[in-house]
């Protein structure tokens, strides 16, 4: 993923390989990271992952997290709210603001292959489990960096604070006139 200062965002290159130990995964990013196919350097602003590698192995009772690093790749946890992602991935699209590459041919295929969650209209299935990755990914971008602004909240007026407090669910404390809770 790439970001530019209009906040665009470019899905340019992918790599994706099933079945590999963490330490062989990361050594095979860390041969990609370092120069573009131009053989121009690029600045690797964060590498984004999925809450669960925060959780040990069974093998070492180690943070999978932990091992990345270890290996050489500094892991940000992302939200991991699937609909929160998929919605910021429809908003981003919506915008024209995300844009696909097409040398992206797996996440294109993958993306494609999605289907819509039969018990939540909002989400994607989870299975079959070889497509869901590279859409994932996409995910965990979209739902760290395009932060869906929510309404303000509005501030309760004296009377409906008094109120509250009268129905005892206000500490009297947060009653003076001018404060917030």
């Amino acid at each position: 993923m790439a970001v530019d200062e209009n906040e665009e965002y470019y899905v340019y290159r992918e790599y994706a390989e099933p079945d590999l130990i963490i330490s062989q995964a990361s050594a095979n990013i860390l041969s990609h990271k370092d120069y573009d196919e131009d053989g121009v350097p690029i600045d690797i602003y964060m590498t984004l992952a999925p809450a669960d590698l925060w959780g040990s192995t069974q093998e070492t009772g180690r943070d999978k997290a932990d091992i990345w690093y270890e290996s050489g790749i500094t892991l940000i946890k992302s939200n991991n709210n699937r609909e929160a992602g998929w919605l910021c991935i429809k908003e981003a699209l919506g915008k024209e603001r995300l844009h696909i590459f097409n040398t992206c041919t797996e996440l294109i295929a993958c993306l494609t292959a999605l289907q819509r969650d039969g018990r939540n209209p909002n989400d994607c299935m989870t299975q079959p489990h070889e497509i869901t990755h590279l859409p994932d990914a996409l995910r965990y971008f979209c739902a760290y960096w395009i932060s869906l602004s929510a309404a303000p909240k509005r501030e309760k007026t004296y009377e409906e604070r008094l109120s509250e407090y009268k129905n005892k669910k206000l500490n009297p404390k947060k009653l003076r006139k001018g404060s917030y809770y």
